[in-house]
């Protein structure tokens, strides 16, 4: 579990399981004060052999620019962009890895 940093822009935290089958990072945007560049988040702990499947906690779509499905490998190095607008806006992706 990666912990939150209040001092930025967005919260960001990810849990991932023991068994490291599946992953939730909850996004909050604080601050958005016209902010489009915002950083990658990266995910870490993830199986990096693994392919994980990514879907948004309670349905819709998976935001643009996020890949459907890729390997932990690629979570971990490229990280993720979720483009959100407005203040305090949030997101909860669920990565699963079978």
């Amino acid at each position: 579990m990666a912990r939150p940093d209040r001092s930025g822009t967005t919260v960001d935290t990810l849990y991932v399981g023991q068994d490291r089958r599946q992953a939730v990072l909850f996004h909050m945007l604080q601050n958005y004060q016209g902010r489009d560049h915002l950083p990658a988040i990266q995910l870490r702990g993830l199986d990096p052999d693994r392919r994980y499947t990514v879907r948004v906690a309670g349905g819709g779509d998976v935001p643009a620019g996020i890949p459907k499905s890729a390997p932990g490998a690629w979570w971990m190095a490229q990280g993720v962009v979720i483009p959100l607008r407005g203040d305090f806006h949030g997101i909860a992706l669920i990565l699963d890895g079978g």
